[in-house]
C-alpha cells in the first residue's frame, strides 16, 4: 500500500515498516555521536595538543545545540513538510560528518560537531512526526518503544565502536559509522511521499534565539575560564543569565512560547525535570572525564575504555524497559526515586578514584 501524505498506513504494512526504520535510523545518529566521541577524546586532544576544557566543548557544543534547536526543527517541519526537513537534516549531518573527519583544527571540529547537532535536531522531531503521521495510533506505542530500543543500542555501541576504530584506524574514522545510518535513511526517506505544505501557528523565533543564547553562554561560562580569563567567563555568565531572565519574561507574554514555563506549575513536573537534568549532568561528566583519566593516567587503550563504557550503556538497554513497566504498575514516583538513589550510589565512589582500581571496580558502580 502506498503511503499517504497525512493518514496512517495499514498496520503491519511494508509502508509502515519503511517509516519506522527510516525514523529509527535518523534518531540513532544523536546517541551514537554522543557516546562514540568520548572514547576518542584523549587522542583528539593529544593530536591538537589541547587541554580537557577543549574536550568539554566538543561534547557540550553538541548537547547544547541539540537541545536548543529541536523546537525550531519541529516547527519548520510543520510549516514546510516533515519529510523535506528530515531529508535536509540528514544531508546536513552528512556534510558536517565529512568536515569533522577532515578537521585540521580543533575549532573546526567543534564547529562541525555543532552543525551535526543542529541538523540532528532537525532530524529527530521530524522523524517522530513522520511516525505519528503514518503509523496507526493503536501501534504508535509499540513503534516508539522500538525506536527507543534502537536508540539505546546506538548509545551502547558508540563506545566500543569509537574505541576499536580509534585504536585501529585513528579517531577521524569514527565518523564513518554515521554513513552506515545516513545512507539507508536517505534512501528510505526518499521513498516517502511529499506532504502538502501547511501553515502552523506563528513560531516563537525570538524565544528560540533567547534560549540558544542563554544555553550557549552559560555553557561557555562554565568551561572557558580554563583557557582564558575569569573576566571573559564572567561576561558569558552575565549574558547567559540576562538572556535567561529575558526569556522568562518573554514566554509569559507569548501565546505559544518555545519554552512553556507554565508546565512547572504542574505537580511533580519541576522535580522530574530537575532529576533528569542532574542525572544527565552526572552521566556526561563521567563519560567525559573517565576516558581521559584511564587513557592518560592509567594507560588503557581506547578499545578497552570503549568496552568499559559499553558495559555501562548495556544496563540502560536491559533496565529501561523494566523501569517503564514498573512505572506503569506502581506509578512514576517510586521508580524515579529508586533510580535517583542508585545513581548517587553509583557516582559517589568515583570521588575516590585512583590508578590502582581494577576494571571491575570501575564497572560495578558505573553500571
Amino acid at each position: 500500500m502506498a503511503l499517504s501524505g497525512s493518514s496512517p498506513t495499514n498496520p503491519g504494512s511494508s509502508a509502515e515498516r519503511t517509516v519506522l526504520v527510516t525514523a529509527a535510523l535518523g534518531t540513532m545518529l544523536a546517541p551514537l555521536n554522543s557516546t562514540m566521541i568520548v572514547v576518542a577524546l584523549p587522542d583528539i586532544l593529544d593530536r591538537f595538543d589541547r587541554s580537557l576544557a577543549w574536550g568539554s566543548w566538543i561534547v557540550l557544543s553538541y548537547l547544547v545545540a541539540m537541545a536548543s534547536v529541536q523546537p525550531l526543527g519541529g516547527s519548520l517541519g510543520d510549516r514546510y513538510g516533515r519529510r523535506r526537513l528530515f531529508l535536509i537534516g540528514l544531508t546536513g549531518f552528512f556534510v558536517a560528518t565529512v568536515v569533522a573527519a577532515l578537521a585540521w583544527r580543533i575549532e573546526v571540529l567543534i564547529l562541525a560537531r555543532t552543525v551535526q547537532a543542529i541538523t540532528g535536531a532537525i532530524v529527530i522531531p521530524n522523524g517522530t512526526a513522520l511516525v505519528r503521521a503514518h503509523i496507526s495510533p493503536s501501534r504508535q506505542g509499540r513503534a516508539f518503544g522500538t525506536i527507543g530500543a534502537w536508540i539505546a543500542v546506538a548509545a551502547g555501541l558508540g563506545p566500543p565502536i569509537g574505541g576499536l576504530v580509534t585504536d585501529s584506524l585513528g579517531w577521524r574514522w569514527i565518523f564513518a559509522a554515521n554513513v552506515l545510518l545516513i545512507g539507508p535513511a536517505l534512501a528510505l526517506g526518499l521513498r516517502l511521499p511529499a506532504e502538502g505544505l501547511r501553515q502552523a501557528g506563528r513560531f516563537d523565533l525570538r524565544g528560540a534565539l533567547g534560549l540558544m543564547i542563554s544555553l550557549v553562554s552559560l555553557a561557555l561560562a562554565l568551561t572557558i575560564w580554563k583557557v582564558t580569563t575569569i573576566a571573559v567567563a564572567a561576561a558569558f555568565a552575565i549574558i547567559g543569565i540576562g538572556a535567561g531572565w529575558w526569556l522568562l519574561r518573554h514566554v509569559r507574554q507569548t501565546e505559544q512560547p518555545v519554552l512553556n514555563v507554565r508546565l512547572f506549575r504542574r505537580p511533580g513536573y519541576a522535580p522530574a525535570t530537575l532529576a533528569v537534568m542532574l542525572s544527565n549532568l552526572a552521566m556526561y561528566t563521567l563519560l567525559l572525564s573517565l576516558p581521559v583519566f584511564l587513557t592518560s593516567d592509567v594507560g588503557w587503550s581506547s578499545s578497552r575504555v570503549g568496552f568499559l563504557l559499553a558495559g555501562m550503556s548495556l544496563q540502560m538497554v536491559i533496565f529501561s524497559p523494566f523501569g517503564g513497566t514498573l512505572s506503569d504498575r506502581v506509578g512514576r514516583r517510586t521508580p524515579a526515586l529508586i533510580g535517583t538513589i542508585l545513581l548517587v550510589a553509583g557516582v559517589a565512589p568515583f570521588v575516590a578514584i585512583s590508578i590502582g582500581w581494577h576494571w571491575y571496580m570501575l564497572l560495578l558502580p558505573s553500571s
